[in-house]
């Protein structure tokens, strides 16, 4: 079993007066969230570079040399957000597309 795999319908909540294991690990889960994973340094490979978000969480772009960055959820129509540096939300499959004349240094940090 997976520690955070919600119980099924069948899965009883309680035996003999107790919680059962997969329902207290359900529970808990819900308390204390999920534990957070490792932030990843994200390679460029040239201007304008497109980050595609693979799940939910934030892009931080820092660096002097960024002249755009703009935002998609459709791959199609971009939007400019008005800044050049500093932290992005990102949902699931949204993508930032960042010109930038002198590299800058991107960090995606999953939720």
């Amino acid at each position: 079993m997976q520690f955070r795999t919600p119980p099924t319908y069948d899965t009883p909540l309680l035996v003999k007066e107790n919680i059962t294991t997969s329902w207290w690990r359900f529970f808990q889960d819900i308390q204390e969230g999920t534990p957070p994973s490792p932030e990843m340094g994200i390679a460029l490979t040239g201007s304008p570079f497109l980050y595609h978000a693979a799940s939910g969480g934030f892009l931080i772009v820092k660096g002097a040399g960024v002249t755009k960055v703009e935002f998609t959820r459709d791959q199609a129509t971009f939007y400019d957000v008005g800044v050049t540096q500093g932290t992005f939300p990102l949902s699931n499959r949204d993508s930032y597309r960042i010109t930038y004349g002198a590299a800058p240094t991107l960090t995606f940090v999953q939720q």
